[in-house]
């Protein structure tokens, strides 16, 4: 439950939840050992109905396969410089990702680290307008050479950036 699910969410949750753990074949995929946490105590699912979902990319994945030129042009079209070490985090413009928290603590953190620069990928389509609004005013406070806020997703600008030869922290 957080501020943004409506009492007909939680109850179709709840609802389909019960319903999953009266059959045999239903499993619930979670996406965090937080949910896990939240399926298990909450929800009372048992370990036998839990399937992760953990996000993530591996290095190995042929993903990654992308060429170094697509690498290069995706870095320069995106604004992202090649002779500054990288922070790169990216995921939905929404609350639960914490971006108003990244920027802020970046912004303190570049007042003395000036060869940083931010690059954030956070597709808005889903996101509650007053959120991004707050996240574009405090970008907006930021000295532009500082960072690069793309608000659209972009499929191959992940690897990209993971290739970046400067990338040095992953949030």
């Amino acid at each position: 439950k957080d501020e943004f699910c409506g009492l007909e969410r939680l109850s179709i949750e709840k609802e389909a939840i019960k319903n999953m753990l009266k059959t045999k074949n239903d499993v619930i995929g979670y996406i965090s050992y937080s949910f896990r946490d939240v399926l298990y105590k909450k929800y009372k699912v048992p370990d036998e109905k839990l399937i992760p979902f953990i996000n993530g990319i591996y290095k190995g994945s042929s993903r990654f396969n992308i060429s170094v030129s697509t690498i290069i042009n995706e870095i320069r079209k995106n604004r992202i410089p090649l002779d500054k070490d990288i922070i790169f985090c990216w995921g939905r413009c929404v609350y639960q990702k914490g971006y108003d928290l990244l920027i802020s603590t970046y912004k303190k953190f570049f007042m003395k680290h000036k060869n940083y620069h931010l690059v954030l990928l956070m597709p808005v389509e889903t996101s509650p307008k007053k959120y991004v609004n707050k996240i574009k005013k405090q970008i907006s406070a930021l000295p532009n050479d500082c960072i690069s806020a793309i608000y659209d997703f972009r499929q191959n600008l992940p690897y990209c950036v993971l290739k970046h030869p400067n990338l040095k922290f992953i949030v």
